[in-house]
This record gives structure tokens, sequence and C-alpha cells, in this order.
């Protein structure tokens, strides 16, 4: 019983971890498409990395990916509260 209420007790978790990934992974992917880009790196007097497009592509897909976890995992889960006899 302990355990099987643990588990539901700490099934919102992942909403959680995802959701941090979703902002991290944007930071990143929107840091690696400026430096990527030779305008916007020279504007905000950053180093202009080449070829750093797939990194940018990866990230979009990750970001993507983490959304639609997201959406999918929204549902609130419920607690089973389980009653024991003494």
């Amino acid at each position: 019983m302990g355990t099987s209420n643990a588990v539901n007790l700490t099934d919102g978790l992942d909403g959680l971890a995802i959701s941090v990934t979703v902002v991290a992974a944007s930071a990143l992917t929107g840091l690696a498409y400026i430096t990527g880009h030779v305008r916007f790196a020279a504007y905000l007097d950053l180093p202009h990395t080449p070829g750093v497009w797939e990194v940018t592509i990866l990230g979009g897909a990750l970001v993507g990916a983490s959304l639609g976890f997201l959406w999918f995992n929204a549902p609130a889960a419920e607690v089973l509260w389980v009653m024991s006899v003494l």
C-alpha cells in the first residue's frame, strides 16, 4: 500500500521536469540560432559559430517533442488513497 501511494503522490513530477526542460531547451535553441546568424551575432557582440544550424534544429525538435509530451500529460493525476484496516 505504501509503494502504491508513493507512486501516485509523485505522479506529477514528470510534468514539472519536462516544463523545466522546455524552458532550458528554448533558451539554448535561441542562443544557438543567434550565434549561427551572422548579423544577429555581430549586433549582440557574440562570437559567430558557423555550422551550428544542426544544433538549432535538434533543439527545436527537443522543444517540440517536450511540448507534445506536456500536452498529452496534461490531465491531472488522481491520488488513490488506500485505507488500511488495523
